[in-house]
């Protein structure tokens, strides 16, 4: 799934929100990608020792605290939406290397900590 289409599903879910009974569908399907998202991460995190070394440079966390209004929060994630869109949709090199998929998420959401 490219970054687009994450930046949908708020809009997904709203509209779920609106219909009768949708707040229940809507708050399932946010908890379902959630945990999808999350599966991927402890995958990740249970392959073998070996496995990882084979990645010795590109997998991260990043994780940040930030003082944000609504408009400042919706800012950032329109430049994280449009990073990832820019690596979804660039022209692979022809450099004969392999490449594999590699699962990226993004949130960011009001919390204290």
């Amino acid at each position: 799934m490219v970054a687009e289409d994450h930046a949908e599903t708020p809009v997904v879910l709203r509209r779920l929100r609106r219909r009768r009974g949708g707040e229940a569908v809507a708050n399932a399907a946010e908890s379902l990608n959630l945990e999808r998202q999350i599966d991927q991460v402890r995958r990740w995190a249970d392959q073998p020792q070996s496995e990882q070394q084979r990645w010795p440079l590109g997998p991260f966390v990043a994780e940040v605290w930030l003082r944000m209004t609504d408009a400042e929060l919706a800012q950032f994630k329109d430049e994280i939406v449009e990073v990832m869109d820019r690596w979804a949709d660039r022209e692979l090199p022809d450099d004969g290397q392999e490449r594999e998929t590699v699962f990226t998420f993004a949130r960011g959401v009001p919390g204290r900590p």
